[in-house]
């Protein structure tokens, strides 16, 4: 019975293999209607597409329906639909369960704790008498924030901007203790950062002190198996069995060094986005519970993986960008998911959107061009490399206000910029009027400091990303 339903499995995953093989063939090559329609959504021309899309999304025997959903569902919403645009990305996900285009925007859906959404509004309190200068009563507000709500995001952010306040009240012994306090208490945090590059000075050197010892994994029938299979270079299965390892395991230790095992047969496999999953979390525990020597040095480095290298040293050489800075986009836009595909439709590793990655394609004379070729790891690397170039150039290389642009638009950018100016970057960061754009631009500088700290070894307070006050 046993035997019979491997069989049964086998056949339904080689099936599925083989029609994957399929869309892909045909998504490299698309049929006339679809380039059409893709042409006319970037024209604005969206009932003309819609008309075109409706009967290749409702034909089930057609070998790119999926596609045809995706891309009626992007119709809608660029013409303001969004209702019957989340209809139609629910139908994808209903009719086609397998499709290699279903499940790739896989944002954390977790319901975020009561707590941190009180911590933030507290501390927006604390911000506003920031704003109208009144220093003194915003360090007390964030003081009794931070002890209240000692959480990830809310502690950093309260000890930092009680630094921030004390700078502006002048308190030169005050300021600066606050500064160390937050850079000692929250390393390697986007505040820690900000609070060493206040205090110009460097971030601890990344020690190469330790290794997944053989002493520390688990000692079961599946780490023997996951040894087997990553020797022999199945580094998918291998990671499936270091999971199931580190799911039997109660031992803390091996279960975190089982964790390991699942990032690096992942790596291994190309498959970054689950290395960065299965030890990104213990990364973040040893940080904010003041535990890093518990962390696992396999453990920074997975969690910080050079993905798609070649590529990006290639292109961020050609356009005169940090390619640590391009690592740092990649990992937050998609995680290395060449085929990532979010709600705002942007595609691919650097999650350009189809609008964009027309003009980007003119720009660059890309020959053949069409938005499918945004899953293409190297083009897409490319145009998001050219693009990123654009902005810095606009900012006369200021990595926030690009990435700020990036993310949220030029336009929106220079909004933000009569709001607030840049004279203080952590000012106008938090008055981004975007709260998606905001944590961005955080999340990719925190990342940018850690490629730097994890591979170049090498950091430069005088750089202005960093030196900005």
């Amino acid at each position: 019975m046993r035997a019979k339903a491997k069989r049964g499995a086998a056949g339904v995953f080689f099936t599925l293999l083989a029609l994957s093989l399929l869309q892909l063939q045909a998504l490299a090559n698309p049929s006339q209607d679809l380039k059409k329609a893709d042409d006319l959504i970037l024209e604005n021309k969206l009932q003309e597409a819609v008309n075109i899309l409706t009967p290749l999304a409702n034909d089930k025997n057609y070998i790119l329906s999926d596609y045809a959903r995706l891309r009626l569902a992007e119709a809608f919403f660029i013409g303001g639909n969004t209702e019957q645009a989340q209809k139609e990305y629910e139908l994808l996900i209903e009719e086609h369960p397998y499709s290699i285009l279903t499940g790739y925007q896989e944002e954390t859906k977790g319901v975020r704790a009561p707590y941190k959404d009180a911590g933030e509004k507290a501390w927006a309190k604390g911000f506003a008498l920031y704003k109208k200068k009144k220093y003194e009563q915003a360090i007390s507000v964030f003081s009794q924030v931070e002890t209240l709500y000692p959480v990830r995001d809310t502690g950093p952010k309260c000890l930092f901007w009680q630094a921030k306040s004390a700078e502006k009240l002048g308190r030169s012994k005050d300021a600066p203790d606050l500064y160390r306090k937050t850079s000692q208490r929250y390393p390697y945090t986007y505040y820690g950062y900000r609070a060493l590059a206040k205090l110009r000075e460097k971030p601890a050197s990344f020690e190469h002190r330790s290794q997944t010892g053989a002493q520390s994994l688990p000692d079961n029938v599946h780490m023997k198996k996951f040894r087997e299979l990553f020797d022999a270079g199945f580094y998918k299965e291998a990671a499936e069995e270091a999971a199931a390892a580190e799911r039997m395991e109660d031992d803390l230790a091996k279960k975190r060094a089982a964790g390991v095992c699942v990032a690096k047969a992942a790596a291994a496999g190309r498959d970054w986005k689950r290395a960065i999953r299965a030890v990104e979390r213990q990364v973040l525990d040893g940080i904010y519970s003041g535990s890093l020597e518990e962390v696992e040095e396999e453990s920074w480095l997975l969690s910080f993986p050079r993905g798609y290298e070649s590529e990006v040293f290639t292109f961020s050489e050609k356009y005169r960008v940090d390619p640590y800075l391009m690592f740092a986009l990649i990992r937050e836009e998609s995680r290395f998911n060449s085929k990532g595909l979010s709600r705002a439709f942007g595609r691919g590793l650097t999650q350009i959107i189809p609008r964009t990655g027309k003009l980007i394609a003119k720009a660059l004379n890309v020959s053949s061009y069409h938005t499918l070729r945004l899953f293409e790891p190297e083009l897409n690397v490319e145009m998001g490399a050219y693009y990123l170039s654009q902005m810095l150039k606009l900012y006369s290389g200021n990595e926030y206000l690009a990435l700020a642009a990036y993310n949220g638009g030029s336009g929106s950018v220079r909004k933000w910029l009569k709001r607030t100016g840049a004279a203080d970057i952590d000012e106008f960061v938090e008055n981004i009027g975007f709260s998606e754009t905001r944590a961005y631009v955080k999340k990719v500088m925190r990342s940018y400091w850690e490629y730097k700290r994890l591979y170049r070894d090498v950091h430069r307070p005088e750089e202005q990303a960093l030196s900005s006050s």
